[in-house]
């Protein structure tokens, strides 16, 4: 009996690294579970991305979804396309005129600070005008009033262009009011505002209404066919009367309390 001892320990002893044995393979035919992948959410396509980037379905997903916005944002409001998005706002004060106090601001609080006293009216910049050679501009049109029963009104029929003495800036970053206003009363101060402005081609910051058409048509309408025949130099100038502007000058007495809008025609002086 003692002999029979020794051969169950070695018994037991041959069992137990089977065991371990047959444990390690079932592990490795155990499927293992692969563990998942949070999703990332996506990272928004910047506006610098490469061409092709915008030309994959998610690009053009992400332009169609622009495109809406833009579409729905127009049909609410029909000066979107010309408002911008500088929040820019134009303060003025609404007792005076020839553009005195006129003022351009993005901050509400310098909005509220600035129209603490007296009355303002403020409305919002045309961030996006249409500009001439870069220009800002107006359109300066007289009627006569003659009688208001029954109502009676003659409109002159040779208008005239006021331009900015200075090229408009789209960032706002410059707010100078020879930059944003057209009154010959406010830009006739600026440094050079006698000598020929090289990219309007003209003196005084000013246009004929033929002018204008001549560059609506050149580049609007380059086409020789729609040229109408009515583009003629304008009448009573000194070009017509074959006199120099060099050679006349005009003295006109200022008056500083004149609430009435003192620029004068294409061609005079201040």
């Amino acid at each position: 009996r003692r002999g029979m001892a020794p051969k169950k320990a070695a018994a037991k002893g041959t069992q137990e690294p089977i065991k371990a044995a047959e444990e390690e393979e079932k592990k490795k035919k155990k499927p293992v579970k692969k563990k998942k992948k949070k999703k990332q959410a996506d990272e928004p396509v910047p506006l610098s991305a490469p061409a092709a980037t915008w030309r994959t379905p998610r690009g053009r997903y992400l332009l169609d979804r622009a495109r809406a916005q833009l579409m729905e944002l127009s049909e609410k409001n029909k000066q979107h396309d010309i408002n911008g998005a500088r929040n820019a706002w134009i303060v003025k004060p609404s007792a005076k005129s020839r553009g005195r106090g006129i003022q351009v601001m993005r901050e509400l609080d310098e909005i509220f600070k600035t129209t603490e006293g007296d009355q303002w009216i403020i409305q919002k910049y045309i961030e996006q005008p249409l500009l001439v050679h870069g220009y800002k501009f107006d359109i300066r049109q007289w009627v006569l009033v003659t009688d208001w029963n029954p109502l009676t009104v003659y409109f002159w029929r040779h208008p005239y262009l006021r331009f900015a003495g200075q090229p408009y800036d789209e960032t706002m970053a410059d707010r100078s009011e020879f930059t944003h206003l057209t009154n010959n009363s406010i830009i006739h101060d600026m440094d050079g505002f006698k000598a020929k402005c090289a990219e309007l081609d003209c003196h005084g910051y000013m246009w004929f209404k033929e002018q204008f058409q001549e560059y609506l048509h050149a580049t609007r309408c380059p086409c020789a066919r729609h040229r109408t025949p009515w583009l003629q130099p304008p009448l009573y100038t000194c070009d017509y009367f074959g006199v120099r502007w060099e050679d006349v000058m005009f003295v006109a007495k200022e008056e500083e309390e004149d609430d009435g809008d003192g620029d004068d025609a294409p061609g005079a002086a201040p």
